[in-house]
C-alpha cells in the first residue's frame, strides 16, 4: 500500500481505513498520520475517516499465543472488533465522504 500511495501525483485523496487493535482516537490519529506521511505534497488530502475494524479469531489466537501480556491489555478491544465495521461506522464514513463530495 505504501508504494501505491507514494506514487500518487497531483491527486485529490480521501484516506479511509479500519484498524482492529485499538479503538482510541490517539491510535487512529497515529495510523492516519503515518499514512499522510507517505502522501506527496503535490497531492491534496480532502478528507479522512478511520474506524475500528475486525481482528480475525485466528489473529487474536496468534496474539494470545505469541504475546500473552499484550493480549491481556488488548483483549477487550479485540473482542469488540468482531462487530466492526458496523452500520454506524459505514454511515459515519458516508457522512465524511458527503462533506467533500457535495
Amino acid at each position: 500500500m505504501q508504494n501505491f500511495i507514494e506514487k500518487l501525483s497531483n491527486k485529490k485523496i480521501f484516506i479511509f481505513g479500519t484498524v482492529g487493535f485499538s479503538d482510541t482516537k490517539e491510535y487512529f490519529d497515529e495510523i492516519l498520520n503515518n499514512v499522510k506521511s507517505h502522501v506527496s505534497s503535490c497531492n491534496t488530502i480532502i478528507g479522512t475517516y478511520i474506524c475500528q475494524g475486525k481482528v480475525s479469531e485466528t489473529m487474536q489466537n496468534r496474539i494470545k499465543e505469541v504475546y500473552p501480556e499484550k493480549y491481556e491489555l488488548m483483549k477487550d478491544s479485540l473482542e469488540k472488533s468482531v462487530n466492526h465495521p458496523n452500520q454506524d461506522d459505514i454511515e459515519a464514513l458516508v457522512a465524511e465522504v458527503e462533506k467533500v463530495v457535495l
